[in-house]
């Protein structure tokens, strides 16, 4: 048996890090800043040489590890139960916020080709909450 590692990434700086909190899209890219913190991924994952890399479905996600796993030349897979509590929705104050269904199948592969999107992202998005996942939600999916 060898050993081995559990990293766990959180994605650069997105643009609603960068917003007040009621101008917030459901799912919004990395900024300048998040674009260079993902460059610094990229000596990490020489010293690491991973062999098996899940990307969460959200754009962030994807565009801070895109640049580090392109330099080692490993393709992540893309799971649709790997997100922060709440899920990918709209609204910002709590009892408003409404589910989104996320980028769907065709927008992920042609962000990353090469990726492995597993089987349940399909063209009408990712995200399958019919309501803002609560924190108790958020856990069950986290045993699971």
């Amino acid at each position: 048996m060898s050993d081995w590692q559990l990293i766990l990434v959180r994605h650069a700086q997105s643009e609603n890090n960068a917003k007040d909190e009621a101008e917030r899209v459901p799912d919004p890219g990395i900024t300048h800043l998040g674009r260079e913190q993902a460059k610094h991924l990229i000596p990490c994952f020489h010293r690491m040489e991973p062999d098996l890399v899940y990307c969460s479905p959200f754009l962030r996600t994807i565009q801070t590890l895109k640049p580090a796993v392109e330099s080692i030349g490993i393709s992540p897979i893309i799971h649709p139960e790997i997100y922060e509590q709440g899920g990918c929705y709209a609204g910002h104050l709590v009892g408003e916020r409404e589910p989104r269904p996320g980028m769907s199948r065709t927008e992920i592969a042609s962000l990353c080709p090469g990726w492995i999107i597993h089987p349940d992202i399909a063209d009408d998005g990712w995200n399958r909450l019919t309501e803002y996942e609560l924190i108790d939600g958020a856990r069950e999916r986290a045993e699971q």
